[in-house]
């Protein structure tokens, strides 16, 4: 099974193979629920609660592999996560002792370790892997010190992803300076709107908080129970405050129920830390968010095995994870505006990490 074909080919060679052009044909005149790319994909929605929006995506091409997720191996032993030997804050060791291959999405939050960390890319970590390392980011500025339990690493109170923006500095644009500005920036936020404790640097402290689980339930008791009656759904799009921000497609049904409720949880605490008035988009509007346009630069990387692309469009940002050569992870987000974010370079990147925290 691939997912959605048409589609991925609209993506990306960036492997090494030839793919054809991308089909010009869009949905975004449809009624709802539209059709995108000859009928492969179908999208539904908008499912709303206050400033918030889901839709789904919906496929007859589906590939139902148990994938396990990181949280669940980390609950039950068979996925471990720990420092580097020679640490480095933007590189962690795992190893997946497990029996099945454990899909990663970026923004995976875990605690521990001398600092905490999340993931910055999507990818398939094969069953009975070995050790390897994979790309982090600090959402902890300041400590370079083990806790407890020394160098491991585990699941964090809430497993909800780190925000949209968050994720997007760190994958989109590799900047962690930008991680921590964002990192500041919802704290602060919950500490006003919430009352949130804001007493270190860590996003941990803010989204494992009471006041933040307690914000978002209203959203995950409105929201969370669409999968049940959508069988066909493998992919989940997210609406805050009138603008389309991100899209996540997966191989199959099961996948995306794994991934859906943490990628709520995000999007449910985004929507109280900030209301603001806007049309709800239709679902024409998000398959014309999945159209290709023009490109203005790309960049891949290998990990784990996989190959991972992100292309910085003129509409948007693409992401494509393949995995032994199928697309396991397909996702458009929207391009943060330069207000939103200072533009990050390799020498401030590098410079920021040596500060904080030099090899030991």
């Amino acid at each position: 099974m691939r997912i959605a074909p048409l589609l991925v080919l609209a993506l990306l060679a960036a492997c090494g193979r030839a793919v054809p052009p991308p089909s010009d044909k869009a949905a975004a005149s449809a009624p709802q629920p539209a059709s995108a790319e000859a009928g492969k994909f179908r999208v539904s929605g908008p499912y709303v609660h206050e400033n918030l929006a889901v839709y789904l995506v919906h496929s007859a091409e589906r590939d139902e592999r148990d994938f396990s997720t990181l949280d669940e191996g980390l609950k039950d032993g068979s996925v471990t996560v720990t420092e580097k030997q020679d640490e480095q804050v933007n590189e962690l060791q795992l190893e997946n002792s497990g029996e099945k291959p454990l899909f990663i999405q970026e923004g995976d939050r875990v605690k521990g370790g001398k600092q905490d960390r999340i993931v910055g890319l999507s990818f398939v970590v094969p069953p009975k892997s070995g050790k390897m390392g994979i790309p982090s980011f600090c959402v902890e500025q300041g400590r370079w010190s083990a806790g407890k339990d020394g160098a491991v690493f585990g699941n964090t109170t809430s497993l909800a992803l780190a925000s949209k923006d968050v994720r997007y500095a760190a994958k989109a644009e590799k900047n962690q300076g930008g991680v921590w500005q964002e990192v500041g920036e919802s704290k602060r936020r919950a500490q006003v709107a919430l009352g949130a404790a804001n007493t270190n640097s860590n996003l941990n402290e803010t989204m494992d908080s009471d006041q933040a689980r307690k914000a978002a339930a209203p959203f995950d008791k409105a929201l969370a129970g669409l999968l049940a009656s959508h069988p066909d759904a493998v992919g989940a799009a997210f609406a805050l405050n009138g603008k389309i921000e991100e899209i996540n497609v997966y191989p199959g049904h099961k996948l995306l129920a794994k991934l859906y409720p943490r990628l709520l949880g995000s999007y449910a605490l985004a929507a109280v830390l900030e209301k603001k008035a806007g049309p709800v988009p239709t679902a024409a509007d998000v398959a014309a968010f999945m159209k290709v346009s023009r490109e203005k630069s790309q960049r891949t990387e290998n990990v784990a095995g996989n190959c991972v692309t992100v292309r910085q469009l003129e509409a948007n940002v693409q992401c494509l994870t393949e995995y032994q050569g199928k697309a396991v992870h397909v996702q458009w987000m929207r391009r943060s505006e330069p207000s939103e974010r200072p533009a990050g370079n390799e020498l401030q990147q590098q410079e920021l990490q040596q500060n904080e925290s030099p090899r030991r």
